[in-house]
């Protein structure tokens, strides 16, 4: 946690972004003169839950449709004639395995 001077304002303290304070503080203390700081820090808080929220969203989103096209994929089936070669090895298709 960081509490240092601040170059302006009433305060004199300045609660860097992401830095915890309360724990410098005793169990009982009056805030007021931290309360831009600690409401500041929040609304920071705030807005990256909300972005990585969509972050994760989109994340989520994006998963759902790998998954889809992998289960559309294995459902894909393909007609091969018995006599077909491949095009690249000239060599018989039913053989052994292969990707169309």
């Amino acid at each position: 946690a960081v509490v240092s001077p601040q170059s302006s304002g009433s305060s004199g303290i300045n609660a860097e972004y992401g830095e915890d304070i309360l724990p410098f503080f005793k169990d009982f203390f009056y805030i007021d003169d931290f309360k831009d700081a600690i409401c500041n820090s929040l609304e920071l808080y705030n807005s990256d839950i909300n972005r990585l929220s969509e972050d994760m969203r989109d994340a989520t989103e994006s998963a759902e449709r790998i998954h889809n096209d992998i289960s559309n994929l294995r459902r894909k089936t393909c007609v091969i004639e018995s006599n077909r070669t491949c095009v690249l090895c000239e060599g018989a298709l039913l053989v052994r395995s292969f990707y169309v």
